[in-house]
């Protein structure tokens, strides 16, 4: 025992290195500090302690040292792409490895600093481990865990469908996310096209560059909403009386849309980047054509604000080209003071606004919207659909007054717009829909239309640049137009509908199933599920 407190002295200094590798990055790169944390750090620090104890002097150093590695990995990705490495990439990274090494030869000036910054630590962990070897406690066979650390999850992913390391969270470690995704990508994605899946390539687009929108763009990123259950549409129940005053407006304009997926992360990421369906995830990783960095080329300045925390945005961040976000605001930053993440009320975004001070602003207004819990998507006090004892209508009547929530944050945003006097464009959009009891299905993320159909509004304040959106309209449809708002036209008109379309579940590869939609004539001509690869 007297010897394991040098063991703990070397997991130590071990987990030091790989949180000064990874900070001292962020904070020369943008300026602030990763979103890791601190639950994650500490679990790191138990698995170091269990390395410590290998007998062999280079497995152990090889282990406590692989994260900080992978790290520098990630970092020379990120300088290069703006985002961590995905699942799909460590296949491109050894299919296409001349094409890798010929674009990072030319971006040498990228890894100096990664490079820099993981040469010290890795120094550091040659020198403790030599010189703290003779002390340290050591136990035979511990660098089997290792092995078993590195197989795990790949074989688990592999035997049980579990999606761990499909897309990188913000709240891990770099190094880890890399292990994470290359588990995802051999135990789903390798596993996939050895057994002949094909591949899949999403639309390419070609854009000419056009005068953008002098004035504002705002983004409204709804959440779980249907246009089902929106009196603007016919509802029933007056949920949204103050959108449906706007209705002889001819500066307003309402239709609905076709969402790319049916969870949050998919059709945010494919919204965000101008892309859909299979091989679509391939468009994301590259970056190219993201909104927000299409608005940074054209001399916007950009805003993302979200009334979701960092740990409900951690598989969305890293999507939206957070490189090229000027001013980038969570719930955290926005609320600090709140308990619970999902009591969040979107009319916090609305003080937000005052952070926008620029003379041309593509903003983006991220929402918690009527996401479930639906009971707490509103304040209890101000509830105008009563709560009773009937659980089945209560759900319902929770959902609805969610809705009128929303009714209000959209009427504010547009007084908010009016009184600042610039010409702006309003366009709000839902990331997928929900079900509300129809044939049975409640919330998202089955591939029905509840779950994929969506509400767009569109309000233009001194300009008329919008043009309606021909049904069937789709998320890709939205990215199109809001592209060319941005000073980027397609060869692809936005207003048009598409001859096809698909839409994807839970997995960004389509491994959770799709939709295969085609169009005759402004309507929905055959609509398949496709369940595999």
């Amino acid at each position: 025992m007297k010897k394991f407190k040098f063991n703990i002295l070397l997991a130590a200094i071990f987990l030091a290195g790989t949180v000064l590798n990874q900070e001292l990055y962020y904070l020369i790169e943008s300026g602030t500090f990763s979103f890791v944390k601190g639950e994650k750090y500490i679990i790191t620090f138990f698995i170091f302690l269990i390395f410590s104890l290998i007998k062999n002097d280079f497995m152990r150093y090889a282990s406590l040292s692989f994260i900080t590695f992978l790290n520098l990995i990630q970092m020379v990705h990120i300088g290069y792409y703006g985002t961590p490495v995905q699942a799909s990439e460590v296949y491109l990274l050894f299919a296409e490895v001349g094409e890798v090494y010929g674009s990072l030869k030319e971006e040498l000036p990228l890894m100096i600093l990664p490079i820099l910054l993981t040469i010290l630590p890795l120094g550091v962990y040659w020198f403790a481990n030599k010189n703290l070897s003779p002390k340290i406690a050591k136990v035979r066979f511990v660098s089997a865990f290792f092995i078993f650390y590195l197989v795990y999850n790949p074989v688990r992913t592999y035997v049980t469908g579990n999606t761990w390391g499909r897309q990188p969270s913000s709240e891990e470690l770099g190094g880890m996310n890399i292990y994470l995704s290359s588990s995802y990508f051999l135990g789903r994605i390798l596993p996939a096209k050895l057994s002949g899946a094909k591949e899949h390539s999403a639309p390419t687009i070609q854009f000419e560059k056009i005068k953008a929108l002098d004035g504002d763009i705002y983004l409204v990123l709804g959440e779980s909403l249907t246009p089902n259950h929106m009196s603007l549409y016919g509802y029933k129940r007056q949920t949204t009386p103050l959108l449906e005053k706007l209705k002889t407006d001819p500066n307003f304009y309402f239709t609905k849309a076709l969402s790319s997926g049916v969870s949050t992360d998919i059709a945010l990421a494919f919204l965000m980047n101008i892309t859909y369906g299979l091989g679509a995830g391939n468009v994301v990783y590259g970056g190219k054509q993201c909104l927000n960095k299409l608005a940074n080329l054209n001399g916007f300045k950009t805003y993302f604000l979200s009334s979701q925390s960092q740990q409900q945005l951690r598989y969305i961040a890293n999507s939206i080209c957070p490189k090229f976000i000027d001013t980038y605001r969570s719930l955290d930053d926005l609320d600090p003071e709140i308990e619970d993440s999902n009591a969040a009320d979107d009319l916090v975004l609305l003080e937000g606004l005052d952070l926008v001070d620029s003379d041309k602003n593509f903003v983006i207004l991220h929402q918690r919207g009527s996401h479930s819990p639906y009971n707490l998507r509103y304040p209890s006090d101000q509830a105008v659909f009563p709560i009773g004892n009937d659980h089945t209508q209560n759900r319902v009547n929770h959902y609805d007054n969610s809705v009128i929530q929303f009714d209000i944050f959209m009427d504010r945003l547009i007084q908010k717009i009016k009184m600042r006097k610039r010409p702006a464009v309003v366009i709000y959009v839902s990331d997928h829909g929900e079900g509300l009891g129809e044939e049975g299905n409640w919330g998202h993320g089955k591939l029905v239309r509840t779950s994929y159909e969506v509400p767009v509004l569109i309000y233009q304040h001194e300009v008329q640049e919008v043009r309606e959106l021909h049904q069937p309209s789709t998320h890709f449809n939205i990215s199109l137009m809001l592209a060319e708002l941005l000073g980027f036209k397609s060869k692809t008109d936005y207003s048009n509908h598409l001859k096809d379309y698909t839409i994807l579940g839970n997995d960004i590869d389509g491994f959770a199933g799709r939709v295969k939609l085609e169009f005759e004539n402004g309507k929905i001509k055959s609509e398949r599920l496709i369940q595999e690869l």
